[in-house]
């Protein structure tokens, strides 16, 4: 297994959503809150499929596709609901944009590694050595 591949499933793609919601709340023009959320959701599917398709060809077979995709699904969903709910409502409830990006800043840094730790209770590895 590469290393760019871990960390490009366990760190780049997390931190991309938590780049979505800063865009969702930075945004000069208004996001329906249906459009932001269906593009957030769409991202965390492809992001879902897209790991558990790169991670299931690099273990080989090893991993049950079913976990991979429960692992990914709490890498990936949990901070997509958590920080898209918190940039709509930090927009339509803050005025200052610095705090409100501290804010999100702040809580992508706790959800994003605590996703990463709950995703670790789904991975499993068949071990078939005899």
């Amino acid at each position: 297994m590469d290393i760019s591949l871990l960390t490009v499933v366990y760190s780049i793609l997390p931190c991309l959503i938590a780049g979505y919601a800063a865009v969702v709340y930075l945004a000069s023009r208004f996001i329906p809150p249906r459009a932001a959320w269906l593009a957030a959701f769409a991202m965390a599917g492809l992001f879902v499929a897209g790991a558990t398709i790169a991670m299931q060809r690099a273990v080989q077979g090893l991993a049950p596709t079913g976990s991979l995709i429960k692992a990914y699904v709490a890498l990936y969903v949990i901070p997509t609901m958590v920080l898209t709910a918190a940039a709509l409502s930090l927009r339509s409830r803050l005025s200052s944009r610095w705090l409100g990006t501290l804010i999100l800043l702040t809580l992508a840094v706790i959800v994003l590694p605590a996703s990463g730790y709950a995703s670790g209770f789904f991975f499993d590895l068949v071990n078939a050595s005899g």
